[in-house]
Protein backbone atom coordinates (compact mmCIF):
# COMPACT_ATOMS: atom_id res chain seq x y z
CA UNK A 1 0.00 0.00 0.00
CA UNK A 2 1.41 3.03 -1.09
CA UNK A 3 1.62 6.28 1.60
CA UNK A 4 -0.43 9.61 0.82
CA UNK A 5 0.01 12.82 2.23
CA UNK A 6 -3.12 14.69 2.24
CA UNK A 7 -3.68 18.71 3.05
CA UNK A 8 -6.96 19.36 3.69
CA UNK A 9 -7.66 23.20 4.50
CA UNK A 10 -10.69 22.50 7.15
CA UNK A 11 -11.07 20.24 9.71
CA UNK A 12 -12.90 17.39 7.63
CA UNK A 13 -15.03 15.98 10.21
CA UNK A 14 -18.19 16.37 11.23
CA UNK A 15 -18.50 16.44 7.15
CA UNK A 16 -21.16 19.29 7.82
CA UNK A 17 -20.24 21.64 4.47
CA UNK A 18 -19.03 21.75 0.81
CA UNK A 19 -15.47 21.41 0.91
CA UNK A 20 -15.49 19.36 4.04
CA UNK A 21 -18.03 16.78 2.21
CA UNK A 22 -15.67 16.90 -0.79
CA UNK A 23 -12.55 16.06 1.62
CA UNK A 24 -13.80 13.21 4.28
CA UNK A 25 -15.58 10.94 1.64
CA UNK A 26 -12.41 11.36 -0.52
CA UNK A 27 -10.28 10.42 2.58
CA UNK A 28 -12.72 7.72 3.28
CA UNK A 29 -12.76 6.24 -0.36
CA UNK A 30 -8.66 6.71 -0.71
CA UNK A 31 -8.37 4.75 2.60
CA UNK A 32 -8.79 1.63 0.84
CA UNK A 33 -5.84 2.51 -1.56
CA UNK A 34 -3.09 4.23 0.61
CA UNK A 35 -2.11 4.64 3.65
CA UNK A 36 -2.86 8.21 4.33
CA UNK A 37 -1.27 10.77 6.88
CA UNK A 38 -3.24 13.98 6.86
CA UNK A 39 -2.12 17.27 7.73
CA UNK A 40 -4.94 19.77 8.16
CA UNK A 41 -5.84 23.08 9.59
CA UNK A 42 -8.72 23.41 12.28
CA UNK A 43 -10.38 26.45 14.03
CA UNK A 44 -11.97 25.35 16.94
CA UNK A 45 -10.61 23.04 20.11
CA UNK A 46 -14.14 21.16 19.83
CA UNK A 47 -13.48 20.15 16.16
CA UNK A 48 -10.41 17.73 17.89
CA UNK A 49 -13.15 15.35 18.90
CA UNK A 50 -13.42 14.59 15.45
CA UNK A 51 -9.72 13.10 15.50
CA UNK A 52 -11.03 9.33 16.60
CA UNK A 53 -13.56 9.11 13.33
CA UNK A 54 -10.34 10.11 10.92
CA UNK A 55 -8.24 7.67 12.95
CA UNK A 56 -10.51 5.07 11.20
CA UNK A 57 -9.31 6.47 7.87
CA UNK A 58 -5.89 7.55 8.01
CA UNK A 59 -2.99 6.32 9.73
CA UNK A 60 -1.55 9.17 11.17
CA UNK A 61 -3.80 12.98 11.73
CA UNK A 62 -1.91 16.49 12.26
CA UNK A 63 -3.38 19.27 12.87
CA UNK A 64 -2.55 23.18 12.70
CA UNK A 65 -4.44 25.69 14.47
CA UNK A 66 -5.49 28.40 11.45
CA UNK A 67 -4.15 31.56 11.90
CA UNK A 68 -6.53 33.95 12.45
CA UNK A 69 -5.16 37.52 13.57
CA UNK A 70 -1.76 37.06 11.29
CA UNK A 71 -3.29 35.52 8.19
CA UNK A 72 -5.28 38.80 7.98
CA UNK A 73 -2.01 40.53 8.13
CA UNK A 74 -0.44 38.31 5.13
CA UNK A 75 -3.66 39.05 3.16
CA UNK A 76 -2.86 42.72 3.40
CA UNK A 77 -0.03 43.02 2.88
CA UNK A 78 -0.66 40.81 -0.27
CA UNK A 79 -2.57 43.85 -1.41
CA UNK A 80 0.99 45.10 -2.63
CA UNK A 81 1.84 41.87 -4.37
CA UNK A 82 0.35 39.52 -7.24
CA UNK A 83 -0.92 36.96 -5.20
CA UNK A 84 -4.12 36.12 -3.84
CA UNK A 85 -5.37 37.48 -0.41
CA UNK A 86 -6.65 33.83 -0.06
CA UNK A 87 -3.32 32.54 -0.08
CA UNK A 88 -2.09 34.94 3.01
CA UNK A 89 -5.20 34.36 4.48
CA UNK A 90 -4.36 30.48 4.83
CA UNK A 91 -0.43 30.37 5.56
CA UNK A 92 1.19 29.92 8.79
CA UNK A 93 4.85 29.03 9.44
CA UNK A 94 3.59 26.44 11.84
CA UNK A 95 1.76 24.66 8.89
CA UNK A 96 4.70 25.04 6.20
CA UNK A 97 7.18 23.67 9.42
CA UNK A 98 4.51 20.40 9.73
CA UNK A 99 4.44 19.57 5.85
CA UNK A 100 8.27 19.74 6.01
CA UNK A 101 8.79 17.93 8.75
CA UNK A 102 5.90 14.93 8.07
CA UNK A 103 7.50 15.02 4.28
CA UNK A 104 11.11 14.09 5.96
CA UNK A 105 10.04 12.14 8.31
CA UNK A 106 7.09 9.79 6.45
CA UNK A 107 8.84 9.53 2.54
CA UNK A 108 5.40 9.64 1.30
CA UNK A 109 4.88 8.30 -2.47
CA UNK A 110 2.30 11.22 -3.04
CA UNK A 111 1.22 14.26 -1.86
CA UNK A 112 -2.39 15.62 -2.62
CA UNK A 113 -3.49 19.25 -1.70
CA UNK A 114 -6.98 20.55 -1.10
CA UNK A 115 -7.29 23.90 -2.59
CA UNK A 116 -4.65 25.81 -4.09
CA UNK A 117 -4.67 27.67 -0.20
CA UNK A 118 -2.95 24.51 0.44
CA UNK A 119 -1.16 23.83 -2.91
CA UNK A 120 1.13 26.72 -1.90
CA UNK A 121 2.72 24.66 0.87
CA UNK A 122 4.12 21.77 -1.47
CA UNK A 123 4.26 23.53 -4.69
CA UNK A 124 8.06 22.67 -5.14
CA UNK A 125 8.44 19.81 -2.74
CA UNK A 126 10.17 16.68 -3.77
CA UNK A 127 7.07 14.25 -4.17
CA UNK A 128 4.78 13.32 -6.87
CA UNK A 129 1.55 16.46 -6.44
CA UNK A 130 -1.75 16.31 -7.11
CA UNK A 131 -3.67 19.54 -6.99
CA UNK A 132 -7.42 19.25 -5.89
CA UNK A 133 -8.93 23.01 -7.32
CA UNK A 134 -12.18 21.70 -5.88
CA UNK A 135 -14.42 24.51 -7.98
CA UNK A 136 -12.52 27.47 -9.96
CA UNK A 137 -12.33 30.26 -6.98
CA UNK A 138 -11.77 33.00 -9.52
CA UNK A 139 -15.69 32.25 -10.87
CA UNK A 140 -16.99 31.81 -8.04
CA UNK A 141 -15.20 34.98 -6.68
CA UNK A 142 -16.28 36.50 -10.03
CA UNK A 143 -19.63 36.17 -9.80
CA UNK A 144 -19.80 37.11 -6.21
CA UNK A 145 -18.58 40.76 -7.26
CA UNK A 146 -21.54 40.73 -9.43
CA UNK A 147 -23.84 40.04 -6.36
CA UNK A 148 -22.42 42.28 -3.80
CA UNK A 149 -24.07 45.42 -3.19
CA UNK A 150 -20.99 47.10 -1.07
CA UNK A 151 -19.07 49.61 -3.50
CA UNK A 152 -16.19 48.86 -2.04
CA UNK A 153 -15.87 45.03 -1.19
CA UNK A 154 -17.45 44.56 -4.90
CA UNK A 155 -13.85 46.09 -5.51
CA UNK A 156 -12.27 44.34 -3.23
CA UNK A 157 -13.67 40.85 -5.07
CA UNK A 158 -13.44 41.48 -8.35
CA UNK A 159 -9.48 42.47 -7.71
CA UNK A 160 -9.54 39.47 -5.94
CA UNK A 161 -11.22 37.17 -8.61
CA UNK A 162 -8.70 38.62 -11.02
CA UNK A 163 -5.30 37.19 -8.53
CA UNK A 164 -7.36 34.03 -7.90
CA UNK A 165 -7.48 33.38 -11.92
CA UNK A 166 -3.61 34.30 -12.56
CA UNK A 167 -2.65 32.26 -9.60
CA UNK A 168 -4.87 29.37 -10.81
CA UNK A 169 -2.63 29.20 -14.09
CA UNK A 170 0.70 29.49 -12.20
CA UNK A 171 0.24 27.18 -9.28
CA UNK A 172 -1.16 24.48 -11.65
CA UNK A 173 2.32 24.57 -13.56
CA UNK A 174 3.74 23.30 -10.27
CA UNK A 175 1.78 20.02 -9.98
CA UNK A 176 1.68 16.72 -11.69
CA UNK A 177 -1.90 16.18 -11.86
CA UNK A 178 -5.26 18.92 -11.38
CA UNK A 179 -8.16 18.20 -10.80
CA UNK A 180 -11.66 20.02 -10.71
CA UNK A 181 -15.02 19.08 -9.89
CA UNK A 182 -17.00 20.21 -13.21
CA UNK A 183 -16.97 20.89 -16.35
CA UNK A 184 -17.90 24.38 -16.05
CA UNK A 185 -15.16 25.23 -13.40
CA UNK A 186 -12.91 23.45 -15.83
CA UNK A 187 -13.33 26.12 -18.82
CA UNK A 188 -13.87 29.15 -16.42
CA UNK A 189 -9.70 28.12 -15.82
CA UNK A 190 -8.82 27.37 -19.63
CA UNK A 191 -10.91 30.73 -20.31
CA UNK A 192 -7.54 32.19 -18.99
CA UNK A 193 -5.17 29.55 -18.89
CA UNK A 194 -5.88 27.03 -21.73
CA UNK A 195 -2.67 24.88 -22.06
CA UNK A 196 -3.79 23.45 -18.45
CA UNK A 197 -4.79 19.99 -18.31
CA UNK A 198 -7.50 19.49 -16.17
CA UNK A 199 -8.62 15.85 -14.81
CA UNK A 200 -12.93 15.87 -13.81
CA UNK A 201 -13.31 14.51 -10.38
CA UNK A 202 -16.80 15.54 -9.54
CA UNK A 203 -18.81 15.84 -6.52
CA UNK A 204 -20.60 12.60 -4.53
CA UNK A 205 -22.99 12.40 -2.30
CA UNK A 206 -22.92 9.75 0.45
CA UNK A 207 -25.83 7.09 -1.32
CA UNK A 208 -26.21 5.61 1.97
CA UNK A 209 -26.47 8.47 4.78
CA UNK A 210 -28.93 10.20 1.89
CA UNK A 211 -31.91 7.62 1.73
CA UNK A 212 -35.41 8.44 0.72
CA UNK A 213 -38.10 8.29 4.05
CA UNK A 214 -40.62 5.84 4.11
CA UNK A 215 -41.91 7.47 7.10
CA UNK A 216 -45.80 8.26 6.20
CA UNK A 217 -45.95 12.47 6.52
CA UNK A 218 -48.66 13.71 8.89
CA UNK A 219 -50.64 16.81 8.21
CA UNK A 220 -48.23 20.12 7.53
CA UNK A 221 -48.36 22.48 5.01
CA UNK A 222 -46.64 22.58 1.67
CA UNK A 223 -42.95 22.88 2.57
CA UNK A 224 -39.91 24.17 0.35
CA UNK A 225 -36.36 23.67 1.89
CA UNK A 226 -33.21 25.47 1.58
CA UNK A 227 -30.09 24.00 3.08
CA UNK A 228 -26.42 25.23 3.27
CA UNK A 229 -23.49 27.18 5.66
CA UNK A 230 -26.09 30.35 5.62
CA UNK A 231 -23.10 32.80 6.32
CA UNK A 232 -21.67 31.63 3.07
CA UNK A 233 -22.40 34.68 0.59
CA UNK A 234 -23.94 32.75 -1.47
CA UNK A 235 -25.78 31.18 0.21
CA UNK A 236 -26.88 34.42 1.91
CA UNK A 237 -27.94 35.58 -1.33
CA UNK A 238 -29.94 32.62 -2.33
CA UNK A 239 -32.06 32.73 1.36
CA UNK A 240 -32.51 36.28 0.49
CA UNK A 241 -33.95 35.59 -2.88
CA UNK A 242 -36.08 33.07 -1.42
CA UNK A 243 -37.97 34.63 1.17
CA UNK A 244 -38.03 37.98 -0.07
CA UNK A 245 -38.79 37.07 -4.20
CA UNK A 246 -39.95 33.61 -4.60
CA UNK A 247 -41.70 32.59 -1.33
CA UNK A 248 -44.26 35.29 -2.33
CA UNK A 249 -44.94 34.48 -5.53
CA UNK A 250 -45.60 30.59 -4.28
CA UNK A 251 -47.59 31.57 -1.31
CA UNK A 252 -49.88 33.80 -4.06
CA UNK A 253 -50.69 30.24 -5.41
CA UNK A 254 -49.82 28.41 -2.49
CA UNK A 255 -51.40 30.42 0.69
CA UNK A 256 -50.12 28.55 3.29
CA UNK A 257 -46.90 27.55 2.14
CA UNK A 258 -43.56 27.77 4.28
CA UNK A 259 -39.97 28.10 3.43
CA UNK A 260 -37.15 25.79 5.87
CA UNK A 261 -33.97 27.65 5.69
CA UNK A 262 -31.79 24.99 7.10
CA UNK A 263 -28.36 25.83 8.43
CA UNK A 264 -25.44 26.68 10.36
CA UNK A 265 -24.75 30.31 11.25
CA UNK A 266 -26.96 32.05 9.90
CA UNK A 267 -26.27 36.14 10.22
CA UNK A 268 -28.66 38.56 11.66
CA UNK A 269 -30.10 39.54 8.52
CA UNK A 270 -30.79 36.03 7.50
CA UNK A 271 -32.46 35.30 10.71
CA UNK A 272 -34.56 38.78 10.69
CA UNK A 273 -36.17 36.85 7.09
CA UNK A 274 -38.40 34.89 9.55
CA UNK A 275 -40.29 38.23 9.74
CA UNK A 276 -41.67 36.99 6.48
CA UNK A 277 -44.79 34.94 6.39
CA UNK A 278 -44.02 31.82 6.13
CA UNK A 279 -40.23 31.63 6.83
CA UNK A 280 -38.40 29.45 9.65
CA UNK A 281 -34.67 29.61 10.49
CA UNK A 282 -33.40 27.27 12.04
CA UNK A 283 -29.85 27.18 12.43
CA UNK A 284 -27.85 24.63 13.05
CA UNK A 285 -29.50 21.19 13.37
CA UNK A 286 -28.11 17.91 14.65
CA UNK A 287 -29.58 15.89 11.72
CA UNK A 288 -30.45 17.79 8.33
CA UNK A 289 -32.31 14.54 7.34
CA UNK A 290 -35.45 15.08 8.72
CA UNK A 291 -35.81 18.59 6.92
CA UNK A 292 -35.30 16.64 4.39
CA UNK A 293 -37.87 14.21 5.18
CA UNK A 294 -40.41 16.82 5.69
CA UNK A 295 -40.12 18.67 2.43
CA UNK A 296 -41.86 18.59 -0.92
CA UNK A 297 -39.51 20.16 -2.79
CA UNK A 298 -35.65 21.94 -2.43
CA UNK A 299 -35.52 25.11 -3.59
CA UNK A 300 -31.65 26.30 -4.41
CA UNK A 301 -31.69 29.91 -6.32
CA UNK A 302 -28.17 29.88 -6.58
CA UNK A 303 -27.20 33.41 -8.30
CA UNK A 304 -23.49 33.11 -7.73
CA UNK A 305 -20.64 30.35 -6.87
CA UNK A 306 -18.91 27.78 -8.23
CA UNK A 307 -19.14 24.26 -8.43
CA UNK A 308 -21.32 21.36 -7.84
CA UNK A 309 -24.03 21.77 -5.42
CA UNK A 310 -23.63 19.31 -3.04
CA UNK A 311 -26.98 20.64 -1.24
CA UNK A 312 -28.84 19.27 -4.57
CA UNK A 313 -26.86 16.01 -5.02
CA UNK A 314 -28.37 15.60 -0.96
CA UNK A 315 -31.90 16.62 -2.02
CA UNK A 316 -32.10 14.36 -4.82
CA UNK A 317 -30.57 11.30 -2.75
CA UNK A 318 -33.23 11.94 -0.24
CA UNK A 319 -35.80 11.98 -2.44
CA UNK A 320 -37.09 15.54 -3.10
CA UNK A 321 -37.74 16.90 -5.83
CA UNK A 322 -35.04 19.97 -6.73
CA UNK A 323 -35.77 23.05 -8.52
CA UNK A 324 -32.66 24.97 -8.86
CA UNK A 325 -31.22 28.24 -11.39
CA UNK A 326 -29.25 27.27 -14.20
CA UNK A 327 -26.11 28.16 -12.28
CA UNK A 328 -26.70 25.75 -9.93
CA UNK A 329 -27.56 22.80 -11.87
CA UNK A 330 -23.77 23.27 -13.33
CA UNK A 331 -21.44 20.47 -12.69
CA UNK A 332 -24.20 18.09 -13.35
CA UNK A 333 -25.41 15.81 -15.98
CA UNK A 334 -29.21 15.99 -15.20
CA UNK A 335 -32.03 15.89 -17.96
CA UNK A 336 -33.64 19.30 -17.10
CA UNK A 337 -37.21 18.71 -16.71
CA UNK A 338 -36.65 15.08 -15.61
CA UNK A 339 -34.41 14.77 -12.70
CA UNK A 340 -34.42 18.50 -11.75
CA UNK A 341 -35.89 21.77 -12.79
CA UNK A 342 -33.15 24.31 -13.94
CA UNK A 343 -34.84 27.84 -14.38
CA UNK A 344 -34.02 31.74 -13.63
CA UNK A 345 -36.25 34.66 -12.27
CA UNK A 346 -38.53 34.54 -9.29
CA UNK A 347 -41.57 33.73 -11.32
CA UNK A 348 -39.97 30.65 -12.81
CA UNK A 349 -38.21 29.53 -9.84
CA UNK A 350 -42.12 30.03 -7.65
CA UNK A 351 -43.81 28.39 -10.75
CA UNK A 352 -42.16 25.59 -10.30
CA UNK A 353 -41.93 24.91 -6.56
CA UNK A 354 -45.99 25.20 -7.38
CA UNK A 355 -46.18 23.17 -9.40
CA UNK A 356 -44.29 20.28 -7.88
CA UNK A 357 -45.95 20.69 -4.31
CA UNK A 358 -49.11 20.77 -5.96
CA UNK A 359 -48.76 17.64 -8.27
CA UNK A 360 -48.45 13.96 -6.16
CA UNK A 361 -47.70 12.20 -9.71
CA UNK A 362 -44.86 14.86 -10.29
CA UNK A 363 -43.36 15.11 -7.43
CA UNK A 364 -43.06 11.09 -7.01
CA UNK A 365 -41.56 10.98 -10.42
CA UNK A 366 -39.19 13.48 -9.62
CA UNK A 367 -38.69 11.36 -6.41
CA UNK A 368 -37.87 8.47 -8.31
CA UNK A 369 -35.83 10.20 -11.06
CA UNK A 370 -33.91 12.43 -8.91
CA UNK A 371 -32.19 9.47 -6.78
CA UNK A 372 -31.71 7.33 -9.75
CA UNK A 373 -29.81 9.95 -11.23
CA UNK A 374 -27.23 10.18 -8.10
CA UNK A 375 -27.01 6.32 -7.79
CA UNK A 376 -25.88 6.59 -11.49
CA UNK A 377 -23.61 9.95 -11.69
CA UNK A 378 -22.92 10.60 -7.98
CA UNK A 379 -21.51 7.77 -5.97
CA UNK A 380 -18.75 8.44 -4.00
CA UNK A 381 -16.86 4.97 -4.65
CA UNK A 382 -16.68 5.10 -8.50
CA UNK A 383 -15.55 9.05 -8.00
CA UNK A 384 -12.39 7.83 -5.69
CA UNK A 385 -11.49 4.96 -7.86
CA UNK A 386 -10.83 7.31 -10.45
CA UNK A 387 -8.83 9.59 -7.70
CA UNK A 388 -7.36 6.92 -6.59
CA UNK A 389 -6.08 5.74 -10.16
CA UNK A 390 -4.78 9.30 -11.36
CA UNK A 391 -2.64 9.50 -7.62
CA UNK A 392 -1.44 5.89 -8.70
CA UNK A 393 -0.46 7.88 -12.37
CA UNK A 394 2.08 9.65 -11.30
CA UNK A 395 4.16 7.67 -8.71
CA UNK A 396 7.34 6.32 -10.57
CA UNK A 397 7.30 2.62 -10.94
CA UNK A 398 10.65 0.49 -10.54
CA UNK A 399 10.70 0.53 -14.49
CA UNK A 400 10.62 4.42 -14.39
CA UNK A 401 13.67 4.23 -11.99
CA UNK A 402 15.58 1.69 -14.57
Amino acid sequence: MKDLLFLGLRFPYPPHRGDRIRAFNLLRGLSRQFRITLVTFYEAERELAGIAALRDLCHEVKVVRRPRWSGRARAMRNLAGQEPLQNGLWYSPDMQRMVDTTLDTCQPDVAQAQFFRMGQYVANAPVPRLLDFGDALSLNLRRRAGRERNPALRWLTAHEAGRAERFEGKIARDFDKVVICSTVDREAIHAANGDLALEIIENGVDLDYYTPSDAPRGARPPTMLFTGTMDYFPNTDAAYHLAEDVLPRVRARLPDARLLLVGANPPRSVKRLERHAGVVVTGRVPDIRPYFADADVFVSPMRCGSGTQNKNLEAMAMGVPVVTTKLGGYGTRVVEGRDMFCVDGPDNLAARAAEIMADEDLRAAMRRNGRQYVEREHGWDVITDKLASLLHSIIPTASDAA
